[in-house]
Order: structure tokens, then sequence, then C-alpha cells
């Protein structure tokens, strides 16, 4: 979570325009109705023993509505999108997403520990006043740590250690709060500057490896641990459950962002493809998810379905990009045939075969 906020630039939602904005709102109302509306007919199936509906509700509508900031950004790369204007407005839309998604998520893991939507005020509240001055004092300090750390050449490695330091300490502050760790590595990484020239560049590839290579890994191991799809494929109506979700979560996210899209002026193709962009979910939704299961929001069931749901709007999304026409991805280089050296045997073996 604290790479994923390093990487997010608050200038780009700055420079976007009122279709971004329209786009944004559009991609997380919609799906977000949808979901609180779904909650009531898998209440009893998903929500975890003694939860009240409001923060199940609430929960289920930001599961549904989240895009995935990283794994989109490296579809549309994948994709040959990145220079168009559809993986630019798509970015800038799953970057403001991302932001309305974690506050939704506060709001429910707040409720759920407090109970009521009313005795969770003063801890949203509280996390809100926090992070405001976090990034209001933290900012400018890091600008200038930033600065300071290049004009002494402090190495890549002690930085890194110093951003993990920063990170793991408003992590235990969020979490004493009554929100979520999660929220405090994130908004750790907001305070990454972002410039160029910037000795960080280095800092965040160490860190981009060290993810990749040992806590994505890791993370995924743990959730492989607790996702059991025996015991859905077991029940009919956990299977019913299941194709509600995955159908909420897909139509909410291309009607949401379709229309909104088309009502700005984009055409349908290019509306339907940014939708299909929004739709993925990937890493995010299954670190979302698992911290309602960690808060006591949703049981096991709940979390081994959505995780699959997590997976399918993230495989569809490649796919459905080729159904639309809209993936530039080079054609891949033809495989020249194999050439036989040498003795008369083989020669023939080559004719042969072709």
């Amino acid at each position: 979570m604290f790479a994923v906020g390093s990487e997010f630039d608050a200038s780009q939602l700055r420079r976007s325009g009122r279709v971004v904005g329209a786009v944004s709102q559009g991609s997380m109302i919609v799906p977000f109705a949808l979901g609180v509306v779904s909650a009531g007919l898998v209440y009893r199936e998903f929500a975890a023993d003694g939860i009240g509906f409001v923060p199940f509700a609430i929960f289920l509508g930001t599961a549904m509505s989240i895009t995935a900031f990283p794994v989109l950004a490296r579809i549309v790369q994948e994709s040959g999108l990145a220079r168009h204007p559809l993986g630019t407005m798509a970015m800038t839309c799953a970057a403001a997403c991302d932001v309305i998604a974690w506050c939704a998520l506060a709001t429910a893991l707040a409720v759920a520990g407090a109970g009521s939507v009313w005795g969770a005020g003063g801890t949203v509240l509280l996390a809100a006043g926090f992070a405001v001055a976090v990034l209001a004092l933290g900012r400018p300090l890091a600008r200038a740590a930033d600065r300071w750390a290049d004009r002494v050449r402090v190495p890549p490695t002690a930085r890194l250690l110093a951003l993990l330091l920063l990170a793991f300490s408003l992590a235990r502050v969020t979490d004493l709060m009554g929100v979520h760790s999660i929220f405090g590595a994130f908004l750790a990484g907001l305070l990454v500057p972002h410039r160029s020239g910037s000795g960080l560049t280095a800092v965040q590839l160490r860190l981009d490896a060290l993810n990749r290579r040992l806590l994505l890994p890791l993370f995924f191991v743990s959730v492989g641990m607790t996702v059991d799809l025996t015991r859905v494929t077991a029940h009919g109506s956990l299977l019913v459950a299941g194709a509600v979700a995955v159908v909420t979560a897909v139509a909410g996210k291309l009607v949401g962002t379709g229309l909104t899209a088309r009502s700005c002026g984009l055409s349908w193709r290019m509306s339907l493809g940014l939708g299909v962009l929004l739709n993925a979910r990937g890493v995010t939704e299954v670190v979302v998810l698992r911290a309602g299961l960690d808060a006591g929001l949703i049981n096991q069931n709940a979390f081994t379905v959505l995780v699959v749901m997590a997976l399918l709007t993230t495989v569809m999304t490649g796919p459905a990009l080729g159904l639309l026409k809209l993936s530039r991805r080079p054609p891949a280089a033809p495989v020249a045939p194999l050439r036989f050296a040498g003795s008369p045997q083989r020669e023939r073996l080559e004719r042969n075969s072709a």
C-alpha cells in the first residue's frame, strides 16, 4: 500500500478536466449503489456473525467500486495504450477512484468498530484530521528531506529504510485510531515527492523489486491459504450469491463508466473501453477484502467468492479490449523455422517436416 500511495500523483487530478471528474464519479457511484442494493440479497450468506447491515453494505459497495491502480497501469502499458487518450484517462480516473474508495473503506471499518454510524463519526473525523495534518505538514518536510538527501548523497538503501520506517509508523498510528494499518501505509506513500532528477527513483525501483520478489508472493500465499473453493461449490446458495457479486461488479463499472463517458461526448467504443479498463480490480481488491475479513465485516465464504470476482474482472480486461479492437499491442514477431545443418538425413527431415 505504501508503493501504491507513492505512485499516486495528485497533480494529474488537478490538471484533469470536467470529463475525468464526471467519469470518476460515475464509475464509483453506480457500482457502489448496486453493491449496497445487492447487500440485502447476500447479507445472510456473506456477512460475518454479529456484524450489522449498514457497515456490511458500505463495505460491499466499496468492494464493488474498486479499481486496481497498479494493475491497471500494467494493463495499459501492455495493451499499448500508455500514450493513447484512453489509457491516460483511465489512469487518471483510477487514481481518483482510489482516493474515494479508501475513504469509503475507512468509513466502513470505523462503523464496524464503533457499532453504529454515529459512533463512528469521531473515528472518521479523527482519521480525516490526521490525514490532512500529515499531508499539510509532511509534504514540505518530505520535499526538503529529498533535496537534502540528494545533496549529501544518501545511499538508496538508507532512504528505503527511512521510508519503510515512516510507513510502519503511520500504519501503527492509523491502526490505533480504529481504522486499518493499510491507510497509514498509503498515507506515507502520498508523502513521497514527485520531482524529476530525484534520487528516489532508484529507491522506488528497489521497493518495486522488494514487492514483486518477496512481499506480493507472501501476501498471495496467505490469501491462497485463506480461500476455500470447496465450501463455496458445495452450497448452491453461495454459488448464486457469487454470481450476483460478479454480475453486480461488472455491470456497475460498465454502466456507470460507460454511460457517464458517453454523456460527456466520448464515442460508445471509447466509453465501453474505459469501463472495461476501470473494471480491473486486481490486488487492490484483494487487499480491501483481506481488511474486511480481518475486521469481521465479511465471512470466509464472502472472502473466497469476492477474491474469485477480483481475479475474473482482471483477467477479462485484455480479451474485452481485444473484442472492442482497442488493444494496440504490437503483433508477435513470426518464429523463424528451425534450420538443420549438416547431414543429408537432417535436410530430408527438414523437408518432410515442412
